[in-house]
């Protein structure tokens, strides 16, 4: 990614310097470099605003989230993801924002913020059953099984029952079977 940036960067070829920006950012944040995949990041930013492609902007806002998650800079986290969000709704990228809910619902749970919490959680969940994600949304169900147990909100089972057409009673048990 080095390399082709040098010649982007030779070439004036802006815009595909935001593209790998944004790369070397997600290289820097697999090797747990923070403050260096912030510093890519936000270069890949300021290019996607100057080419006022915002649907870029929109992943960069999520992985900038990510980053600022990964430091626990939790206010930082929620604008950040918030402001993907946005983009998202703007392009209507339901499936993309189910993944931003998620995420948004881990910042507000390690806030102990447990009825901001819920609706991101249950709000991802919808989203990942109308694409028929199994995967995902057991990602979110595990989730919302950590969120039962830490707010003892006795309702929970009854709102992930109707998102997922069981009974309470079936929606509880997988929640159960969920914890550790």
């Amino acid at each position: 990614f080095q390399q082709a940036l040098q010649l982007y960067v030779e070439f004036n070829d802006r815009y595909e310097q935001a593209g790998t920006y944004h790369q070397l950012g997600r290289v820097a944040e697999e090797q747990r470099l923070w403050p260096q995949a912030e510093q890519y990041y936000q270069q890949a930013l300021q290019l996607f605003v100057e080419f006022n492609d915002r649907y870029s902007q929109a992943g960069t806002y999520h992985n900038l989230g990510s980053v600022a998650q990964e430091l626990r800079l939790w206010p930082q986290a929620e604008q950040y993801y918030q402001q993907a969000l946005q983009l998202y709704v703007e392009f209507n990228d339901r499936y993309s924002q189910a993944g931003t809910y998620h995420q948004l619902g881990i910042v507000a749970q390690e806030q102990r913020l447990w009825p901001q919490t819920r609706e991101y959680f249950l709000r991802a969940l919808e989203t990942y059953v109308e694409y028929d994600d199994v995967y995902n949304g057991g990602i979110v169900l595990n989730s919302l099984a950590r969120l039962w147990r830490d707010s003892k909100d006795a309702n929970l089972p009854d709102a992930i029952a109707k998102i997922l057409g069981v009974t309470p009673q079936e929606a509880e048990k997988m929640l159960r079977e969920r914890l550790p």
